[in-house]
């Protein structure tokens, strides 16, 4: 385990989960094909039982993601004078 990680306990409702929170652990930025936001320090949360990597409301807000349609997966970005409505990617699951 990395020294600098610590265990958490979270409620969720399916039940008690223990994952791994790692503190200022990466740099994080939107990158499209015309532009890249600034990058941000973020944790990384560890779950033994999620694949899917997924980011908070918080770092949300910090890369300057607009939700413009969650359904349908659409976005646009702050830093983006032209207001671009992009389309979500894939999921990545490591």
């Amino acid at each position: 385990m990395l020294p600098q990680a610590k265990i958490m306990i979270y409620g969720t409702p399916g039940g008690v989960v223990r994952n791994y929170l790692v503190p200022d652990a990466v740099k994080v930025s939107v990158v499209e094909e015309d532009m890249e936001t600034q990058e941000e320090l973020a944790d990384i949360t560890i779950s033994e039982m999620e694949e899917e990597v997924l980011i908070s409301d918080k770092l949300a807000g910090k890369l300057g993601i607009i939700l413009e349609d969650i359904g349908e997966g659409l976005y646009s970005l702050k830093a983006d004078p032209k207001r671009i409505i992009r389309k979500t990617h894939p999921p990545q699951y490591w």
